[in-house]
C-alpha cells in the first residue's frame, strides 16, 4: 500500500484532468456524440448565424450543435425551434 501526500495527489489529479481533456478532445474528432456545454453551443450558434448567409452546410452544422446538447436541455428546445424557423425562411428564399 502506498501513502500519497497532498502534492502527489495534486499531480495525480492534474494528470487525470489532462487525460480527460485529451480523451474528450480526441473523441470529439472521432465521434459527434460528445456533449458540449450550453455556453459552448450558444457561442458557436451565434457565430454560425451572424453572417447572414445560410446554406445547407450551415443547417447541418446547427443540427450537429443541437445533437451535442443533452436531450432535456431547454436551450436545445429553444434552438431547435429557432432552427426550424430559419429553415422555413431559407426554403422560401431559395424556393425549395
Amino acid at each position: 500500500m502506498y501513502l500519497l501526500f497532498p502534492r502527489e495527489l495534486g499531480i495525480i489529479r492534474q494528470v487525470s484532468f489532462y487525460y480527460l481533456v485529451l480523451s474528450t478532445f480526441s473523441s470529439k474528432l472521432k465521434r459527434s456524440d460528445t456533449l458540449l456545454t450550453e455556453s459552448e453551443v450558444s457561442r458557436s450558434w451565434t457565430r454560425l448565424f451572424t453572417s447572414g448567409d445560410h446554406t445547407e452546410e450551415t443547417f447541418e452544422s446547427a443540427e450537429s450543435l443541437l445533437d451535442a446538447l443533452r436531450p432535456e436541455s431547454p436551450l436545445r428546445l429553444r434552438l431547435s425551434q429557432e432552427l426550424e424557423e430559419l429553415q422555413k425562411i431559407y426554403d422560401v428564399r431559395v424556393g425549395a
